[in-house]
């Protein structure tokens, strides 16, 4: 009797052991395949972050160009505008003005 249960733990061992080895050879496996995907995202990882640093560049350049229209859309729908275009364009100006023109 007591042959056969050393005989049952024997074989018990060694089953837990190949188990164990392959579940370790499975965690390896898996962690050594992470790494890799890990390591070969990595540039992929820094050209988008540069992309969106130009992105986010463009992004202010248009906040600026914005504000920018939205004052010229002030200063066209003002008086000073007008006065400005009729001088520029048809020469013309108030009533008290000298006008002097270079030869």
């Amino acid at each position: 009797m007591t042959r056969k249960k050393t005989s049952k733990k024997r074989k018990t061992n060694k089953a837990n052991r190949k188990n164990t080895l392959v579940l370790i050879s499975m965690l390896l496996f898996i962690t050594v395949a992470v790494g890799a995907k890990c390591y070969s995202i990595k540039p992929k990882i820094e050209q988008q972050n540069r992309v969106k640093a130009e992105l986010e560049e463009q992004i202010k350049e248009e906040q600026a160009r914005a504000k920018e229209i939205v004052e010229l859309e002030k200063y066209v729908s003002s008086d000073a505008y007008i006065e400005d275009t009729a001088r520029e364009k048809l020469g013309l100006a108030h009533e008290n003005e000298i006008i002097f023109k270079a030869e």
